[in-house]
């Protein structure tokens, strides 16, 4: 189910609108990976969508669409909220140090008009890039005027 859900949702969507971005000469297809955490089969399926946006940007570059992945963090959806008791008002009041560095879900969204509006971004095609880098070179913000940066708080709670 989890390869299902992660690899097959990618290419059902870039099944329709590959033809469509080819049709106005231009285009992003941004998918969405994760970290090298978890269980086996997330991390396949993150691997698989990590390698299909490198394999489609070597195709649909002479083409002048973009394919990027994108690496949102802990995103504080309505269902983790749920999960920790909290809403969308208290989150921040949390002693969950994960819940506190969280990000909201438009902060991705924001990551994806930033590098669509981008017109060089076609030098990105096949790279990936996490929210908060894209924030960082873009000068954008999450809904609460902040700039989470996911990577750098798991890379400071998980040193190697």
């Amino acid at each position: 189910r989890v390869l299902e859900q992660g690899v097959f949702t990618h290419l059902i969507a870039t099944h329709y609108a590959v033809p469509l971005l080819l049709a106005s000469g231009q285009g992003l297809i941004a998918t969405t990976v994760d970290g090298e955490c978890g269980p086996l089969y997330f991390n396949m399926a993150k691997n698989s969508v990590e390698k299909m946006t490198r394999l489609m940007a070597v195709d649909l570059k002479p083409h002048h669409v973009t394919v990027i992945a994108l690496g949102p963090g802990y995103m504080r959806s309505e269902k983790t909220l749920a999960d920790l008791a909290a809403s969308g008002q208290d989150w921040r009041n949390t002693s969950d140090k994960h819940l506190a560095a969280s990000e909201s879900t438009r902060y991705a969204g924001r990551a994806v008009v930033a590098l669509a509006s981008d017109p060089k971004v076609l030098c990105k095609t096949g790279t990936g890039i996490h929210t908060g880098d894209a924030a960082e070179e873009y000068g954008f913000t999450d809904i609460d005027g902040t700039r989470p940066h996911w990577s750098r708080f798991w890379e400071s709670q998980h040193p190697k």
